[in-house]
């Protein structure tokens, strides 16, 4: 009796450790590799990456459209480029999104025209450790352009390479 209850605990064991290797080896061949700069373009910046697909930030496409402490407004394109991980480089979407910022209570508002569904898209309110429904492909560019306007880290992203837009 005892060997058999041995053995069912070095089996158990034993399908653990194989459970527990099948997933980390699974997760290292999914990652994907994003390009930091689209087609070595230092004006064309990575800000999100997801499902293959990339968001690029147009360096040089940043206008200050209102300077008015401790409001400010700036405008600048973002670039889809689907399946960029898989070696694609064409751009399928140029939109230009507009940043409100207030200084104070350090949070955004957001606004661009979104072509597919011909309506206006506008987000309110928007600071960091929100969910990515409302902070994906709005808070990283928002971040860049503030950064590359003023000099200052309006919510300070420690993932962020700031020096890229200098």
């Amino acid at each position: 009796m005892f060997k058999v209850e041995k053995f069912l605990t070095i089996k158990r064991i034993f399908m653990v450790l194989v459970a527990f290797c099948a997933l980390f080896a699974s997760n290292s061949y999914t990652e994907a590799h994003y390009p930091e700069y689209l087609n070595n373009n230092p004006n064309l910046i990575l800000t999100d990456g997801h499902m293959d697909s990339g968001t690029y930030y147009d360096k040089s496409s940043v206008v200050n459209m209102s300077y008015n402490p401790p409001y400010y407004k700036i405008a600048v394109n973002t670039v889809y480029v689907p399946n960029v991980a898989r070696g694609n480089t064409a751009i399928s979407n140029v939109t230009t999104q507009y940043f409100t910022y207030d200084y104070e209570n350090r949070t955004l508002d957001v606004a661009f025209y979104n072509h597919s569904t011909g309506q206006w898209w506008y987000e309110t309110n928007i600071k960091p450790g929100q969910g990515m429904a409302r902070t994906r492909g709005t808070l990283n560019p928002a971040e860049l352009a503030f950064f590359q306007v003023y000099g200052l880290k309006f919510f300070n992203l420690p993932y962020l390479n700031y020096k890229a837009v200098l």
